[in-house]
């Protein structure tokens, strides 16, 4: 086992024993980053490089795609999309390491770690793109299950800000789709089912499963609004699912102090009253200045019992 592995499970076992909270240990982690030596400039170099290569390697697939592709004979796409993405999978799993997948559940900190992470999350990508190919009838619905379960998978191996956004964007927009494509289910029932992968993303942040902390609980927060606005339900049915989400936002901060669930579940409680006023009042001015002062005496009160625990 290697240093950062050790570290790792350490860390894990703190955090499962209640001794330290995600965040906390997150924190822990940055500080450690913080700790090692500062890269050489040939390194970050290489670095911005490789960053760069995989920008242009993602800017060719869609250039391709977008030029005389469909010309080409349908096996020698998908035969070509498998490469590419074989490449990407292989690649991700040569710069990791086989020993560091599957190993921790800290995000990817190194240079070659976090470039790897992105591989596996164009590899989600370039996955979508072969199968949409396959099937050849414009069908989305498989292309992006199958691009979310290697979101998934990729995250999963080696956590990383950019595998969790690949992970919670492509199986929101699958499940989305199940529900909505294949089941046809009315988009108060989609918009139910989005809302809920939000909430799953909230509770895997919490147990910490889903990291970096502060990502997942953000991923959690904005699939949680896009649900409760996807119901295009009566407008207090949407004001109500969005304040449940501030709800949960704040439940949370209860137990673990992560700022992001104050700023989405501030920002989530606004949303709800602003839906709420406009369709319950016709845009009135008067209702817009009650809420302000509401707002101007609860700042006040909790700015007071602040100051005061601070002196």
């Amino acid at each position: 086992m290697t240093d950062d592995q050790a570290v790792g499970v350490a860390l894990g076992r703190l955090v499962d024993e209640g001794v330290l909270t995600a965040s906390q240990r997150d924190a822990v982690v940055a500080a450690l980053a913080r700790e090692r030596a500062r890269p050489t400039a040939g390194r970050l170099a290489a670095e911005i490089a490789a960053y760069a290569g995989a920008g242009l390697l993602l800017s060719g697939v869609v250039l391709l795609t977008d030029s005389g592709w469909e010309h080409v004979n349908r096996l020698w796409r998908v035969l070509a999309l498998s490469f590419v993405t074989a490449l990407l999978v292989l690649g991700g799993v040569a710069l990791a390491g086989p020993k560091q997948l599957f190993a921790e559940r800290i995000p990817a900190r190194t240079p070659r770690n976090r470039l790897a992470a992105a591989l596996f999350a164009l590899a989600a990508l370039s996955v979508a793109e072969m199968v949409g190919v396959a099937e050849g009838d414009g069908s989305w619905v498989w292309p992006i299950l199958l691009a979310a379960v290697v979101a998934v998978a990729g995250y999963w191996a080696l956590p990383s800000l950019v595998g969790l956004v690949a992970a919670v964007s492509f199986g929101t927009w699958a499940v989305g789709g199940m529900f909505d494509a294949w089941a046809h289910a009315p988009s108060f029932v989609v918009g139910i089912a989005v809302l809920v992968m939000g909430g799953i993303w909230l509770g895997l942040t919490r147990i910490g499963l889903a990291v970096p902390t502060w990502a997942g609980y953000a991923g959690g927060i904005i699939v949680g609004v896009i649900g409760a606005e996807l119901t295009d339900h009566d407008w207090l049915w949407v004001a109500a699912l969005i304040l449940l989400v501030a709800a949960a936002s704040f439940a949370l901060y209860v137990t673990d102090r992560s700022p992001v669930l104050l700023i989405g579940g501030g920002a989530s409680l606004a949303l709800a009253v602003i839906r709420a006023v406009w369709y319950w009042t016709g845009h009135s001015t008067g209702a817009a200045a009650v809420i302000i002062l509401i707002g101007v005496v609860l700042l006040g009160i909790a700015g007071r019992r602040l100051i005061g625990d601070h002196s």
